[in-house]
């Protein structure tokens, strides 16, 4: 989805270059303008496209490794539990008594009891969101935002500016 959307975003990218030039050529600078801003937009999300691209291939082979390891874990679960039969089926013929059994049963099924309470434990820890008293203020990030919005116009106007020069 990730290449899908690179592909898209640099498809209009190259679209609004072309219509910046046409309503240059037109002297409409408004609609310019605008059409600048877009590009902008677009070339903020092309970075952040492509590195999700990188991970996401990264976190393939990773996975892919795993998927490897967990089939080999598979395998020698299952001659564990063959061995197991196994012996359990001799010590049955062996006239063993059934008792062995139910303790095993209780120890395993405590066991799944504490591994579920650990995993309880560790979600409910994980799960807050702790909160600073030293968080910025709202008038902070209404300033930090007003920034950000005059930064982004500037830049706006350069590429505007950029654009011109280059019809010229």
């Amino acid at each position: 989805m990730a290449t899908r959307r690179l592909a898209e975003e640099n498809r209009k990218h190259d679209d609004i270059s072309g219509k910046v030039e046409i309503a240059l050529k037109e002297k409409r600078d408004d609609l310019a303008e605008a059409a600048v801003a877009q590009i902008l937009d677009i070339e903020a999300q092309i970075p952040v496209l492509e590195s999700t691209i990188s991970e996401t291939k990264q976190a393939e082979t990773e996975l892919e490794g795993y998927i490897t390891a967990l089939q080999a874990r598979k395998r020698e679960m299952k001659e564990e539990l063959s061995q197991f039969r196994d012996a359990k089926a001799v010590s049955s013929s062996s006239g063993g008594d059934g008792d062995s059994g139910g303790s095993s049963s209780g120890t395993v099924e405590s066991s799944v009891r504490k591994a579920e309470e650990a995993f309880e434990r560790a979600v409910e820890g994980a799960g807050g969101v702790g909160t600073s008293d030293n968080a910025p203020g709202k008038v902070d990030a209404a300033k930090r935002a007003e920034l950000d919005d005059l930064a982004r116009q500037n830049r706006i106007k350069e590429r505007l500016e950029s654009f011109k020069s280059e019809d010229s």
